[in-house]
């Protein structure tokens, strides 16, 4: 789960949004989608590492074409109906509440996706023609990152003390 090439693209959006005022709500909205694909890859990278050392070839068949059918990386609508896919329901709960006792990272998930699924939704459906919309500096979107980051470490070694 690398995510220097997503800084670097966040610290390039951040430098252009400073030095171009004209163009910040570009580089705002780029900054938007590129954090919000490199979840959605980050997230089905982790899924499907985890379950290949997991799951024998037709299993990993099924469950590698339900994570390409899945768009999007909210917590509640789209990983959570992966890992129970792939964990089980019983593990999903064991997971979540690993993650809440240790350091809220349940809910820094859920809530960390859901306000970016509303942001990406936000940028992908207004034009920049006569915005009226205010999107986040690139700057914002780095904490972002650093927030969903250390949730998922915690989520992938969470995934990784389940024993199916």
């Amino acid at each position: 789960m690398d995510k220097i090439l997503i800084e670097q693209t966040l610290n390039n959006l951040d430098s252009l949004y400073q030095n171009n005022p004209a163009d910040q709500v570009y580089y705002s909205k780029l900054a938007i989608l590129e954090l919000s694909g490199w979840l959605e890859e980050t997230i089905d990278e982790l899924l499907i590492h985890y379950s290949q050392s997991k799951l024998n070839s037709d299993n990993l068949k099924y469950f590698e074409e339900k994570i390409k059918n899945t768009w999007g990386a909210n917590y509640s609508s789209n990983i959570r109906n992966l890992l129970i896919i792939v964990v089980g329901l019983i593990n999903v709960e064991t997971i979540e509440n690993n993650l809440k006792q240790n350091g809220g990272y349940l809910d820094l998930l859920k809530n960390t996706t859901k306000s970016l699924k509303k942001a990406r939704d936000d940028c992908a459906h207004t034009s920049t023609a006569g915005v009226t919309q205010q999107f986040q500096a690139p700057s914002y979107y780095k904490q972002v990152l650093i927030n969903i980051y250390d949730s998922l470490i915690e989520l992938e070694r969470e995934l990784n003390l389940i024993n199916p």
